[in-house]
């Protein structure tokens, strides 16, 4: 894939967190003084060795709102490129993720927070659907906890992912309560 658009960061520049297994990733970025974290539903292939147009999006968004770097975190860390195929939920994944999360934050407490999911309900098989739900509110309190605000791209009634958002680039602070479609 030719993402001529990424920088070449250094070995030493990256934030790479996954599993031993490398079946979830945790963390995925770069390090900075500022940076912008955005919340995607679920991993997919990208790493720091093989990036995807989602990072390549995410890169281009932070330059243009003056972050120094970008660190990507996601409702749930398991690895998988067909959502349609998200079906089991492990708790102690969610857990995990959760620690990261933590100290992601800890460690960058200024940092721009930024949904980018998309649309929960017709993306997710009903299997999973109320468990992504549950992390995203194990996530939102994290947020509040910490004095952040979550900001889109666009709101129409979930955060639009960076693929999915045209070149305009505007961030809106949205209210949490419109992500979490009724159950």
């Amino acid at each position: 894939m030719n993402l001529k658009w990424m920088k070449q960061y250094k070995n030493e520049d990256w934030i790479y967190k996954n599993n031993v297994a490398n079946t979830a990733r945790y963390v995925l970025g770069v390090k900075g003084d500022k940076p912008m974290i955005v919340f995607g539903i679920n991993p997919s292939t990208a790493s720091d060795k093989e990036p995807d147009p989602t990072l390549v999006r995410v890169e281009k968004i932070a330059s243009l709102k003056h972050c120094d770097s970008w660190i990507m975190l996601n409702l749930y860390p398991y690895r998988e490129t067909d959502i349609k195929k998200l079906v089991n939920y492990k708790r102690e994944l969610h857990d995990e993720n959760i620690k990261h999360i933590k100290e992601i934050l800890d460690k960058y407490p200024d940092a721009i927070i930024i949904a980018a999911w998309g649309d929960i309900d017709n993306k997710l098989v009903s299997s999973i659907k109320k468990d992504i739900k549950n992390c995203l509110r194990d996530i939102n309190e994290i947020i509040v906890n910490k004095g952040h605000n979550w900001l889109a791209l666009k709101d129409m009634g979930y955060p639009v992912h960076f693929l999915y958002t045209g070149e305009g680039f505007k961030l809106y602070e949205v209210d949490f309560v419109n992500f979490i479609p009724k159950f």
